[in-house]
C-alpha cells in the first residue's frame, strides 16, 4: 500500500497531463499502482490488523458459553469475568463480546422480548468506579425494568449487599407506584433485608403477606 503523500502526488502529476509511465518513474512505484491510484475515490487508509486480547482470549469458550447457553447479558458476564481474574478495561471486554456476538451469528434482528401489562420486571445491577470527593470509590447501580413499558429505575449504592439490593427493588417499587407480578433478577437473592427509613414494605399481590400493605400493578 502506498502512501498518502504519494497517492496525492500521483494525482496532482496526472491532473499536470503526465502519463502514467512518467509517474510511475517519477514516485518511484509501478505503473498499475499508479493506476489504482488514479481510478481510487480517496487516499489509502491505515487498517490495524486485529489482534487477540490476551487478557479476554483465556475466557473465549467462558463468554460464548455464558452468552449463548445462559443467555446473560454483558454486565453479568463481566462480573462473572472479573470474578474469574478478569483485570483489563470494561471496553476492552465489550469489544471482545461484541466479536462473539458477531462470531454467533447474534447480532441479526430480532424481537423484542415483551410481557403483558403488569406481569414481570427485571432487575440487575453492575459496579462501577468514578471519582467522589477526589477519591476513585467503587459504586453499584441497580435498575429495574417494567416488561410491558420499559420504564427503567436506578438506585446506586456504595455495595452490592443484599440489604442494597433489597433497597434497589423498594425504591423502583415506590417510584413507578406500584409492582409487577413477578420479577426475574440474575443473581440469587434470599433472607431480610432493611427498608428504606420512612417507607412500610410492600409487596405484589401474589407475595403479600396477610395484613401487609400492597401497591396498584405497576406496568
Amino acid at each position: 500500500m502506498i502512501s498518502v503523500e504519494a497517492w496525492t502526488t500521483i494525482r496532482y502529476l496526472k491532473a499536470q497531463g503526465l502519463g502514467t509511465r512518467t509517474i510511475a518513474k517519477e514516485v518511484g512505484v509501478a505503473r498499475n499502482t499508479v493506476r489504482n491510484a488514479i481510478r481510487s475515490e480517496g487516499p489509502p487508509k491505515y487498517q490495524r490488523l486485529p489482534r487477540p486480547n490476551p487478557k479476554l482470549e483465556p475466557f473465549r469458550e467462558e463468554v460464548r458459553r455464558m452468552l449463548v447457553n445462559d443467555h446473560f447479558i454483558g454486565s453479568r458476564i463481566l462480573r462473572e469475568l472479573r470474578q474469574r481474574g478478569y483485570d483489563g478495561s470494561q471496553m476492552a471486554f465489550y469489544r471482545f463480546l461484541n466479536k462473539v456476538k458477531a462470531e454467533e451469528g447474534r447480532t441479526k434482528a430480532c424481537i423484542r422480548y415483551e410481557t403483558l401489562p403488569g406481569e414481570q420486571g427485571q432487575y440487575d445491577w453492575s459496579p462501577y468506579t468514578v471519582p467522589l470527593g477526589g477519591c476513585l470509590t467503587k459504586v453499584v447501580v441497580f435498575r429495574l425494568i417494567l416488561g410491558f413499558s420499559r420504564r427503567k429505575c436506578h438506585f446506586a449504592s456504595l455495595n452490592a449487599s443484599q440489604t442494597s439490593a433489597f433497597e434497589g427493588i423498594e425504591h423502583g417499587l415506590w417510584k413507578f407506584g406500584g409492582a409487577p407480578r413477578s420479577w426475574w433478577w440474575t443473581t440469587t437473592m434470599s433472607g431480610q433485608a432493611d427498608r428504606p427509613r420512612g417507607h412500610a414494605p410492600a409487596y405484589p399481590p401474589a407475595n403479600r403477606p396477610e395484613g401487609a400493605p400492597s401497591l396498584p400493578r405497576a406496568r
